[in-house]
């Protein structure tokens, strides 16, 4: 069985394959951020294009039959009524 597995912190983002018996290797990605102060703030739209790339890189077009998920907690991403984006993950 082949898990994706992804985590995503509030300093980088890491994405690997896990695999009984191989092992891959790990994507790294520094988790762009605006620091304000005792803010931060993870602005959406950048973090959702490295999260991507970095899981088209470590599954490296085979197949998946898995995802397991980490992620930086808490936080929350701003939208709007109409769908648009308000404000980025703020933590």
């Amino acid at each position: 069985m082949r898990v994706l597995t992804l985590d995503v912190g509030s300093s980088s983002i890491k994405a690997t394959v896990v695999e009984p018996g191989k092992r891959h290797r790990t994507i790294h990605s520094p988790t762009p951020q605006h620091v304000d102060g005792v803010r931060v703030e993870v602005p959406a739209k950048p973090l959702l294009g490295r999260v991507l790339q970095a899981l088209r890189e470590a599954a490296g077009g085979g197949p998946i039959d898995a995802i397991a998920l980490d992620t930086c907690s808490p936080g929350v991403v701003l939208w709007g009524a109409a769908g648009q984006l308000l404000a980025g993950c703020v933590t």
